[in-house]
Parts: structure tokens; C-alpha cells; sequence
């Protein structure tokens, strides 16, 4: 029977007498470390969640034949049929194809009682003339069909999608695959690339963990097109593209909305996507990763064109003419307006022009972030004022219950968009559907210079979310140096335990690198947090030597923390602990 997990009192009456058994594992755990990173999966709810007891079978990643053409979605109703038409760019015979994709049953309610659908195909038309390309699309396939089916939620955490290619000169194929709907929990896959913890994600697909097919629920995001949502210069994100695709990871898959990892990858290429977004050194490794890129599969009207640097014309002339003005709320493949687009490049003249010739400030995506949002996104002042101007309420929630300034305090490191929002009444405190304030979203990207504005104006530092978890857990767990040293300066609570009955040394142990060890080092914790089990009886140490992967000097950088808890609790703690590792 597992052991019932100790109160903060308890805790607290147990005192530093515990510490030298603590210090005793710390050999244990170097030998762990010494002989690699441990098979087994953290003994927690969210590993559970992660791993899901109808685990995937070990069968090879589905293959479908035929030419690389991008998901086609509509989103003007819930119950819609589109097709389309494009060219295979690489074919001599520039062979013609059709591609229908009909989606059923996407609202909420039909949604959690049926499931939803997704009927598709594509065809090939015969070709102008003759064509000695191998992969060439007639070659392989008249017409390939898929079939994707989501269960209800209340059915099962499932996806089934198949196809069929019944005709052409190719072989006959069908395939069928099953994915896993996964639940966005800590330390699981969709957590790690949240984290950009690119390695840590590659080491749970390697390790059976995760499953290359695998989609986080909500949104039915598949692994390529969240760690699309995360795009950075650095050699784990690379990397990690690159394995997904030695892996056979399909780009077209698309999420609930429609948006397929290639059409996310062919925006982040435009030529005026910002450098913070997409560095040209970024757009570079994406364009060898992913070389077939067509502009025309984002289905850009004449006005998207222009905005987004594919036609270099003067954007003010163009909404003088009566055919291209009647464009300025149409969508593009991705349900974007030329509003919308201008605002996420941060355009603000492109965004002036369009509110003065009568774009909808309030018309976004569906399900995808409003005009306002992108802009803030874009960390362009002018945009987010000029678009405030025109919002009928800046205190609008999104999905999620985020307001504005969660947005701006997650996505942005300077004080130029918060201020603006801050101006327009909305609070400082104000909370999203978790209980979480804009100072919780801050250490995501480690935004150290919004985390002080905010604490300037009155946050509230010790915020407890749903989950038990505050501003300084989060920014152990997210590894946010910055954020976590301002914290600890500005006095946050320590002793925190949150739903889970971790506290701060649990946070440290499972998810912090050498750095945040170090830095709490300085955090005068309590001495009884290193014996403390959580809800499933684990000891900071136990989560410590679950750890998938175990970063160079990691358990020195344990070592280092556990005996800054005697240091700061009187001293006289060094000398027992070092007698007692002794004997």
C-alpha cells in the first residue's frame, strides 16, 4: 500500500533531520545517471495520461501514394464540402489534380456526441503529354481516398484514418492507422515541444513513449504541427523536424481547424514573415526540410499577395479597385483575413489601410486567434492601438478564457503592447479558465521585463491556479531563468504544494536543468521538501532518477541544492550530513 504523502506541517515538524538521508542517495543517483538516462516513465498522473493504457502497436507509419498536395479546409460553416484544384510542380506533364475534402460534425456539441469526419480525395487528370518523372502523380495513382473518423471523447481517446487508391496505373494501396487523441499534460510529448525541450520529445517517441501519430486533444494538433508553432533557430528544433521526417511523419495532416504542418511551414517562409518569427537562416533550413512548397496551396487572394510580399504592388491602390476590394474579408487557406495577416506580420500601415477601406477588426479564424491577438503577437505597438481603437470590447476572452494581456505577456518581452492593453482597463490580475493571471503565462518564453511591469502594478506573485501551481513553479518547470531569479527576489512563496503534493524540489527534480538547481540554491526552501512524497508517494530524489534524460551535471547541480538546505537552515547541517553519508 502506497504510503499517504505528508503535510506541510508534518514537513515542518520533521525538520533538517531528514536531510542526511537525502544527501545518501545522491551516489545512488549518480550511478543512475553513470550508466544513462532510466527506461521508465515518471510515476505520475501525467506520465498515465501520456502513455495511455490502449498504447499503439509497433506496425510501420502509414504511406499514401500520390502527389504532395496540402489539406484543403473550409470553415465558413460546421457541415462543408470545398474542393480545389493544383498542379504537381515538379511533374513535365504538369499533371492536374483535384482535391475535395468534405468535414462533418466540427462544433462542440455534435462533436463530443458523434465524433467528427473527414472525407476526402484527390485525383489526377490525364496529362498534357508525356512524362519520364518516376514520382510523377498519374504514374502512381488515378485517385487516392481518405477517411479520417475522431471518436467522442466520451467514446474513446481515438482517431481512425485510412485510404485507398482503387484506380490508376499504380498499385492498389490501402492503409489504415489508428492514432491516440493525448491530453496535454507535463512531461508528456505536446508538453515537451511546448517547452522547445526538443530533446526530451525525440527521447519520449525513441523510447515508446509517445507515437509519431499521436494528436493532442484539443485541437487535434499533430506532433509536426506543434513543434511548427514553436519554430526556432537552434540545433534540437532542426533536428527534431528532421527526425519526425525519417520517421515518416505525414505533413498534410491537419488539425480541427483545417491547418496542415505544411501550410504552417509555407507561412513561416513568406518574404515579409518577421525575423522573430522566422529568422532568414530559419526560413533556410525550412525550405531544405520542406522543398515543394507551393504559395498557391495557402489560397491568398490578390490582397494577401500583396501583404504578404508575394506581389510587391502598392496595397492602397489595390483597394480602390471595386473586384479586389470585395476580398478584404476573405480567407485563406488557413481561415486568415488580409486583416488578419497584416496584423501577424505586424504591418500596421497594411492594417491602417484595411480599417480605413472597411475590414472587420472583430472577424478572425475560427477558433484561431482575432486581429487584435495577432497583432500582439507581432509585438507591433501601432497595430495593437490601432486595432484597440476599433475593438468593441478589449475585455474579450478567447477559448480559453485568456485575456488580452495573456497574450501579450506570454508572447512578448517588451513593455510596448502591454502597455496599451493595460491603458485599456483590462486587469492586471484578471484570470483565464485555469485561474491562471498573465504572470503565470510569462515565464513560457521567459519574459522577465513583462514579469517586473506586472509585479510593479500590484500582481499577485503567489496566484494559485487550478492545479495548485503558481507563477515560480512554472517557471522551475519551464526552465525560465530569468523569471525564476525576479521571483525569488520579489519574495514569491516557496512552500508551495499544489494539487499533485508537489512542492518546489518536485518541480526542480522533474523538469529543471543545471541552471534552475543552481538558482534555487538561493531560495532558502524548507528542509523537509527533500523527503516529501507527492500524491503517488515520490520523493524529489525519486523523480530526480525517473528522468528520461539527465543533462550533464544534473546531479551535481542536485547535490549542490540539497546541501544549500542545511546552509539555510542553520549551518550546523553540513557537518551531520557529511558524518551520516559517511557511515
Amino acid at each position: 500500500m502506497q504510503a499517504e504523502a505528508p503535510s506541510r506541517e508534518e514537513m515542518l515538524e520533521n525538520g533538517p533531520a531528514q536531510l542526511p538521508d537525502a544527501l545518501n542517495e545522491l551516489a545512488g543517483l549518480q550511478a543512475c545517471a553513470d550508466a544513462g538516462p532510466s527506461d521508465q516513465s515518471l510515476s505520475s498522473r501525467e506520465s498515465q495520461q501520456a502513455s495511455d493504457e490502449t498504447s499503439l502497436d509497433d506496425s510501420g507509419h502509414p504511406s499514401v501514394s500520390g502527389p504532395s498536395c496540402p489539406d484543403f479546409s473550409k470553415k465558413d460553416s460546421d457541415l462543408s464540402a470545398s474542393s480545389r484544384s493544383c498542379y504537381e510542380m515538379d511533374c513535365k506533364c504538369r499533371c492536374h489534380l483535384l482535391v475535395r475534402q468534405s468535414r462533418h460534425g466540427s462544433r462542440g456539441f455534435f462533436k463530443y456526441i458523434l465524433g467528427s469526419l473527414v472525407l476526402g480525395y484527390i485525383s489526377v487528370s490525364s496529362p498534357t503529354g508525356d512524362c519520364d518523372n518516376p514520382a510523377c502523380a498519374r504514374r502512381e495513382n488515378g485517385l487516392t481516398m481518405t477517411l479520417r473518423y475522431t471518436f467522442p471523447t466520451w467514446v474513446a481517446k481515438r482517431v481512425l484514418t485510412s485510404s485507398v487508391s482503387p484506380w490508376g496505373s499504380g498499385p492498389h494501396i490501402f492503409t489504415f492507422a489508428t492514432s491516440r487523441r493525448i491530453f496535454y499534460a507535463p512531461g508528456n510529448i505536446f508538453s515537451r515541444i511546448n517547452s522547445r525541450d526538443f530533446g526530451g520529445a525525440t527521447q519520449l517517441l525513441q523510447n515508446g513513449s509517445a507515437n509519431i501519430r499521436d494528436i493532442e486533444a484539443r485541437h487535434g494538433v499533430s506532433i509536426l504541427g506543434a513543434a511548427l508553432r514553436h519554430p526556432a533557430l537552434r540545433p534540437g528544433f532542426v533536428r527534431f523536424i528532421e527526425f519526425l521526417f525519417e520517421s515518416g511523419v505525414d505533413p498534410h495532416v491537419s488539425n480541427d481547424r483545417g491547418e496542415s504542418p505544411w501550410l504552417l511551414a509555407s507561412r513561416l517562409i513568406l518574404p515579409r514573415t518577421p525575423a522573430f518569427m522566422a529568422s532568414p537562416e530559419l526560413k533556410d533550413q525550412l525550405r531544405r526540410l520542406f522543398p515543394r512548397l507551393d504559395w498557391d496551396n495557402l489560397h491568398y487572394t490578390h490582397l494577401h499577395m500583396i501583404i504578404s510580399g508575394l506581389r510587391p504592388l502598392d496595397l492602397k491602390e489595390a483597394l480602390k479597385v471595386p473586384d479586389h476590394h470585395a476580398q478584404i474579408n476573405a480567407r485563406d487557406a488557413l481561415g486568415e483575413t488580409p486583416l488578419g495577416l497584416a496584423a501577424m506580420l505586424g504591418d500596421d500601415e497594411a492594417v491602417e489601410a484595411l480599417l480605413l477601406a472597411g475590414a472587420d477588426p472583430e472577424s478572425g479564424a475560427r477558433g484561431a486567434p482575432s486581429p487584435i491577438r495577432r497583432a500582439i503577437q507581432s509585438r507591433n505597438r501601432r497595430c495593437v492601438e490601432l486595432l484597440l481603437m476599433r475593438c468593441t470590447n478589449p475585455l474579450v476572452l478567447d477559448a480559453r478564457g485568456a485575456t488580452l494581456v495573456h497574450a501579450a505577456a506570454a508572447g512578448n518581452n517588451t513593455l510596448n503592447v502591454v502597455e496599451p492593453l493595460l491603458l485599456a482597463g483590462i486587469p492586471t490580475d484578471s484570470l483565464n479558465v485555469h485561474r491562471c493571471t498573465p504572470l503565470s503565462f510569462t515565464p513560457l518564453h521567459d519574459n522577465h521585463m513583462v514579469a517586473r511591469y506586472l509585479i510593479d502594478r500590484g500582481a499577485n506573485i503567489n496566484n494559485i491556479d487550478k492545479d495548485g501551481d503558481t507563477p515560480l513553479t512554472e517557471a522551475v518547470r519551464l526552465n525560465a531563468h530569468n523569471c525564476l531569479r525576479l521571483f525569488i527576489e520579489s519574495g514569491a512563496d516557496v512552500r508551495i504544494l499544489n494539487g499533485r503534493l508537489r512542492n518546489v524540489l518536485h518541480f526542480a527534480a522533474a523538469f529543471g536543468d543545471v541552471e534552475t538547481l543552481d538558482i534555487l540554491c538561493t531560495a532558502k526552501l524548507e528542509p523537509a521538501s527533500i523527503q516529501a512524497g507527492d500524491f503517488a508517494g515520490n520523493t524529489p530524489a525519486d523523480l530526480l532518477r525517473m528522468r528520461q534524460i539527465q543533462p550533464e551535471g544534473l546531479i551535481e547541480a542536485f547535490g549542490r541544492l540539497v546541501e544549500s538546505l542545511s546552509t539555510s537552515n542553520g549551518g550546523s547541517m553540513r557537518s551531520r550530513s557529511t558524518s551520516s553519508t559517511t557511515t
